[in-house]
């Protein structure tokens, strides 16, 4: 195949077994079917590329984790607000009666 027949994804993924799973090229290479050269080939042409994608990636996680925490603490703060409603209302009944 040629190095057109691969698309940038699959090159980025192939490589970033080497640079981020502690792969070794000839290891990443045989896993993905491709030369020890081509995978030489891909690393020069494309790391970089792939270190940014990691990173945008990486910040794009701590995101979505910070989306949630941060619903899950609105979930917690209306709960814990309607129940101090309830024993404001409570208190007031029993002041009342």
């Amino acid at each position: 195949m040629s190095d057109k027949d691969y698309s940038l994804e699959f090159k980025l993924k192939a490589i970033g077994k080497v640079i981020f799973d502690d792969y070794s090229i000839s290891a990443a290479a045989a896993e993905c079917k491709v030369s020890n050269i081509k995978m030489y080939t891909w690393l020069k042409k494309h790391a970089d590329l792939a270190k940014e994608k990691r990173k945008h990636a990486d910040l794009r996680v701590k995101a979505e984790q910070a989306i949630s925490e941060n619903k899950a603490t609105a979930m917690n703060n209306q709960s814990f607000n309607k129940d101090s409603e309830l024993e404001v209302g409570k208190s007031k009944q029993t002041f009342v009666n």
